[in-house]
């Protein structure tokens, strides 16, 4: 599976720029679309187009969409862009419409068809985010991110292809979803109005315990899997094993199983804190969890073990200079 790079459109700026670069060194990228979520890439790079369609699982000559940023720019594409699609594009673009067109015969794309179908499908979005990385782009080779013959997929938990690290999923305010709950109905009713105004899924709990108590499972999870795969890293590194192998490996099989991917442990305020809140409660009602408590030492011994792994490179440490790289919380 892909090391992931999640963004953020906060900074809308900084995402796009992020994405671009992603899509001009040849990598497959995942943004929301209209619909739901869509492996882009770009159009003329026959490479990461053939990567866009083993990702979903296409038969041979199947062909990707191209999605563009202005009505103007499907001119350059098309051999019979005439005025009768002209007042068609202007009614319904940016929007759903796909309209089927002939390609220029200079176009030097390879959609998956080998340029052996004659029309090319084509549109322009109505996602702000989209059109502004379209406008830097230029046309880019679009389809669903689920696999062949499935519909949409709009929770990227489902997404079942088998991305590598070339993979870039885009996240915004807008499709990462919201949990919520209030004191009453009404409370709830409220934040669930405030929350769809601009978020695509909003989940509604029982009580307030019951989502804050979510929160807290979601980065015990995450903790206790990080934890455990540093753990296993070391296993793997004493008998000289390849743990990221290893990984891929067992996420070859569809089901029962996330892959998480070594690191330097987690920090911040989310993963490595939130978990002994649920810890310190459970201690309190007497019902201690061992897990967390587990996790949490591993993840607070990874310095010296990494320490240890320097040392061992490099000799003492003793007043040398050391550029990390990579290093994040999260």
């Amino acid at each position: 599976m892909s090391n992931v790079v999640k963004l953020t459109t906060r900074n809308k700026a900084a995402a796009r720029d992020r994405a671009l670069v992603a899509l001009l060194q040849g990598e497959v990228i995942i943004v929301a679309a209209e619909h739901g979520y869509f492996y882009l890439c770009d159009a003329f790079n026959h490479v990461a187009v053939n990567r866009l369609h083993e990702l979903r699982g296409d038969q041979p000559g199947t062909a990707a969409q191209v999605l563009i940023g202005k009505v103007n720019a499907v001119s350059g594409l098309a051999a019979n862009f005439d005025s009768d699609w002209q007042k068609v594009v202007n009614a319904f673009w940016p929007g759903l419409l796909t309209v089927q067109l002939a390609p220029q015969s200079a176009l030097s794309w390879d959609l998956g068809d080998g340029r052996e179908l004659p029309e090319f499908a084509v549109r322009v979005p109505n996602r702000e985010f989209l059109l502004s990385l379209l406008a830097k782009s230029g046309p880019l080779a679009a389809a669903s991110a689920s696999l062949a013959g499935q519909p949409p997929i709009r929770d990227l938990r489902f997404v079942t292809a088998d991305p590598d690290e070339e993979v870039l999923m885009v996240w915004n305010v807008a499709n990462t979803p919201k949990l919520v709950a209030g004191l009453t109905d009404v409370a709830t009713a409220r934040a669930v109005d405030f929350y769809k105004s601009f978020v695509d899924s909003v989940t509604t709990g029982s009580s307030l315990e019951v989502i804050e108590t979510a929160k807290l499972l979601e980065n015990s999870f995450r903790l206790i899997n990080i934890s455990f795969i540093n753990e296993i890293a070391q296993f793997c590194a004493a008998l000289k094993i390849d743990v990221r192998e290893v990984v891929d490996a067992a996420a070859t099989k569809p089901y029962g199983f996330m892959p998480f991917y070594p690191s330097a442990g987690v920090g911040g305020h989310c993963i490595p804190v939130d978990p002994k809140y649920l810890s310190s409660k459970a201690n309190e009602i007497g019902l201690p969890s061992k897990f967390i408590d587990l996790a949490h030492d591993i993840n607070l011994s990874l310095p010296s073990y990494f320490t240890g792994v320097a040392t061992g490179m490099l000799g003492s440490l003793h007043e040398k200079e050391i550029l990390i790289v990579g290093v994040a919380y999260k």
